[in-house]
């Protein structure tokens, strides 16, 4: 049986709210089918473009399977740790740090984007520290939806890459690494960098120093916008300093 009652959302989260909260309640079973597009059409009143919204976000929570020519069906309970007693889905946030400033601005953005869209918060505090950033990764994987990382270190190759082997849906916040290839959410560091320098020259400044933590692609390109910015006003950039 499906049943339709859910707060004034957009329309795919409504339908996917409501469908998690079913079987996380064991009213959808591990196995039951779940509505054709058509018969979803005929209960929701949603057009095939969000049914398949719906279908598509529900099976990379790992809650349905679809199969072509069959259907789609509830999975396997052992796949439903991702929800939360609420029967919300969810999202691990992996920050190297909780205090206020930039990264509790982040956390902030990610809680109301998790409150808007129906997924449930869990924030882990590496502080920084590798170890304690990879056995989150690890822990958090294994309950939660999909992760937002904010990435403390570039030694933690082997659990990013133990996510991508399972393909695990995960992406960075504010930071990216060499060598791997994972969504990016972050500012446009390279134009940040030649916006100071440029500032720092149109204002008489004959020095310019940059530091910078170089491991992240933050930091990375933040120093090619401003080496952009010292080669077009025909200064030197001396990078051995």
């Amino acid at each position: 049986t499906i049943m339709a009652n859910f707060p004034k959302t957009t329309k795919y989260a409504q339908i996917a709210a409501d469908l998690r909260r079913q079987i996380a309640g064991n009213i959808l079973l591990p196995g039951d089918r779940l509505p054709s597009f058509s018969e979803m059409r005929s209960l929701f009143g949603a057009s095939p473009l969000t049914v398949d919204r719906v279908y598509s976000i529900l099976e990379r929570e790992g809650l349905i399977i679809r199969s072509q020519g069959r259907g789609t069906f509830v999975a396997p309970s052992t796949n439903h740790q991702a929800l939360n007693n609420e029967g919300l889905p969810l999202l691990g946030l992996i920050t190297p740090s909780v205090a206020p400033g930039f990264f509790n601005e982040i956390i902030r953005g990610v809680e109301e984007a998790c409150r808007n869209c129906g997924y449930h918060l869990l924030v882990a505090n590496s502080r920084g520290n590798a170890h304690e950033e990879a056995q989150y990764i690890r822990t958090l994987s294994e309950r939660a939806a999909t992760l937002c990382i904010i990435p403390c270190d570039h030694q933690n190759y082997v659990a990013y890459n133990e996510l991508l082997a399972r393909n695990y849906f995960f992406v960075f916040i504010d930071r990216g690494l060499e060598r791997l290839t994972v969504p990016i959410i972050a500012t446009d560091n390279e134009k940040a960098g030649n916006m100071a320098v440029r500032h720092l020259l149109e204002t008489d400044c004959r020095r310019v120093y940059i530091l910078t933590e170089g491991r992240f692609s933050s930091g990375a390109g933040r120093v090619r916008g401003a080496r952009h910015a010292l080669q077009k006003a025909g200064s030197l950039f001396d990078a051995s300093s």
